[in-house]
């Protein structure tokens, strides 16, 4: 699930999330090695089918990685600010804070992604 979400693959995520059984269920908030969940990989990556497919499945939102990013914070630093509005409708925190004590704003706006920021401003 996470190589499909990652690699843009939203027939694949949505096949593997509506086929699953009782006897091969799917963790929808999985963390791969590198700790990151499907929606992290689809939302730092700009996957907006993906991101859709995904919460559509009840994927969660504010999930947190190690870093403390949660999948606003993945899109925001990446400039993705279609997903951005996305994760925004369906509750992402926008006030949320890294460990590092960095918000999706900072993220944002320090890698020079205007659009991003004002989305997060307008919220």
């Amino acid at each position: 699930l996470n190589s499909a979400a990652s690699n843009g693959h939203a027939d694949i995520v949505s096949c593997l999330l509506t086929t699953r059984t009782a006897y091969a269920p799917i963790n929808i908030n999985h963390t791969n090695n590198a700790k990151s969940t499907p929606l992290h990989a689809a939302a730092s990556k700009g996957h907006l089918s993906v991101v859709q497919v995904l919460l559509n499945h009840s994927a969660t939102v504010a999930t947190r990685i190690p870093s403390g990013f949660t999948p606003l914070h993945s899109a925001c630093v990446n400039g993705h600010a279609a997903v951005v509005s996305l994760l925004l409708r369906r509750g992402a925190d926008p006030t949320s804070r890294a460990t590092d004590g960095w918000a999706p704003f900072t993220s944002a706006a320090s890698n020079g992604h205007t659009d991003v920021v004002s989305l997060l401003l307008d919220q």
